[in-house]
């Protein structure tokens, strides 16, 4: 890591924090649901997740990426991208995560 991404990495952290704090309960049954998923097809999407758990009112997309920030503590690794399936999406590649 360079000294030149140490505030961009630190500010990512106030913000995941900053999710945890705010949406804490939201994040913890998304997380039950990724394990979930995992145990049934092997690996989990965010796709995944939302088709299964609705975003909180008023929640920002940020909240999506903290599902799986920093491995949601150890429990995944990334294995993979693959195209989103949510057509607000545009096709771009998500993350497929998979069981530690």
């Amino acid at each position: 890591m360079t000294q030149a991404a140490l505030p961009g990495l630190l500010a990512r952290e106030r913000a995941l924090l900053l999710l945890e704090q705010t949406y804490g309960f939201w994040l913890a049954k998304a997380r039950e649901i990724a394990m979930q998923v995992c145990r049934e097809h092997g690996s989990v999407t965010s796709d995944d997740v939302l088709e299964r758990l609705e975003l909180p009112e008023g929640a920002s997309h940020n909240v999506i990426g903290a599902i799986f920030a920093n491995g949601a503590g150890g429990r995944f690794r990334a294995s993979g991208y693959v195209p989103t399936r949510r057509p607000q999406g545009h096709g771009r590649r998500i993350v497929k995560w998979v069981r530690r």
